[in-house]
């Protein structure tokens, strides 16, 4: 289950990166970027006692949806690469819990439509790491050489900073503790 919480909340918040320029860059979904994504600006993330400078970057305001995720997925499945598609899969094993009736959404999370935009769940770090990837390469398709995107999962003190919500301490609450 902590695997599954890491995984989701790292999917959550993809950044997109320009190579050439070391700007942030974000892929936008349909409706307009400010709706979309925020802008982190350089700032400090606290780990543990430590304080850690991190530069500015774009995020995702939203997870990674289930029918963002199913097309990744047709896509493996058009391109023949079934080995990729079976090992990038959600693991929907994840939803049996003691004493729950968990069988609808293992069912059908991740493709019935009435959860189409809710967050994709359950996947691997392996998957999550394919995702990026493919974004990536679709987001480069027709781009010219030096100004491409890059797009990859947070590193931890991003994840922190943004998680501080713009508060100078290690909480977004105005609360050390």
């Amino acid at each position: 289950m902590k695997n599954l919480l890491f995984v989701l909340l790292i999917i959550a918040s993809i950044t997109f990166r320009s190579c050439s320029t070391q700007k942030s860059f974000v892929y936008t979904l349909p409706g307009s970027f400010n709706d979309n994504y925020v802008f982190i600006p350089m700032g400090y993330a606290y780990i543990d006692s430590d304080s850690v400078e991190v530069d500015s970057f774009w995020m995702s305001k939203y997870e990674v949806t289930n029918s963002e995720f199913v097309a990744f997925l047709e896509y493996l499945k058009k391109q023949d690469r079934m080995d990729e598609y079976n090992k990038v899969l959600p693991d929907t094993a994840n939803w049996q819990m003691p004493g729950t009736r968990t069988d609808p959404y293992q069912a059908h999370y991740l493709r019935h439509p009435a959860y189409a935009r809710y967050p994709v769940v359950n996947i691997s770090h392996e998957g999550a790491l394919l995702y990026c990837q493919w974004l990536t390469d679709r987001l480069n398709a027709g781009r010219e050489t030096g100004n491409e995107y890059l797009v990859r999962l947070p590193a931890r003190e991003e994840w922190l900073l943004a998680a501080q919500g713009g508060a100078d301490r290690p909480y977004a609450w105005d609360s050390p503790y």
